[in-house]
């Protein structure tokens, strides 16, 4: 269960995630989340060395602050959860394609047909080339979609 996006807040995060949705682990216990922080690790030290800042970025935030605010984001679609009820569990780090304040950007699907002349007809030898862009996190949720649309997308053959 996704929360509806607050499409009038124009802030850092505007855009930057489907907000902190319900779902279920494949034990059947409910899980809330994700939550965004944006983060950009430092440059490596002369030896390559940046382990200490990955460690402390993948600890769960449990702090009060941290718990209080997870919980309004929850309450403001579900508001009977309460906050005793809630604990942290795990950090992911996932890419970005768009930063902070970027807007929305939704997935992008192209169609290129890159000349390849291998004898005979130049048409008959144009051969697409699906390019499939801007598919974060829920491009997971949406694959079997997305699959179909590219099939869609492909040459018909005649026979």
């Amino acid at each position: 269960m996704y929360p509806c996006p607050e499409l009038g807040h124009q802030d850092a995060f505007s855009f930057a995630s489907l907000g902190t949705h319900l779902t279920l682990d494949l034990q059947g216990e409910i899980k809330f989340g994700p939550d965004i922080e944006w983060i950009s690790p430092p440059d490596p030290t002369p030896d390559g060395e940046v382990e200490d800042y990955w460690r402390q970025h993948l600890v769960p935030d449990g702090s009060p602050a941290k718990m209080r605010e997870i919980h309004r984001a929850i309450a403001s679609y579900l508001p009977d959860v309460e906050l005793d009820g809630l604990s942290t569990d795990y950090v992911g780090i996932r890419p970005k394609l768009i930063p902070p304040g970027g807007g929305f950007q939704d997935f992008v699907f192209r169609t290129d047909y890159p000349m390849v002349f291998l004898g005979g007809d130049a048409d008959s030898q144009r051969v697409p080339v699906i390019t499939l862009l801007g598919i974060e996190s829920p491009g997971l949720t949406s694959s079997l979609a997305i699959a179909e649309k590219v099939v869609d997308m492909l040459p018909q053959d005649p026979e």
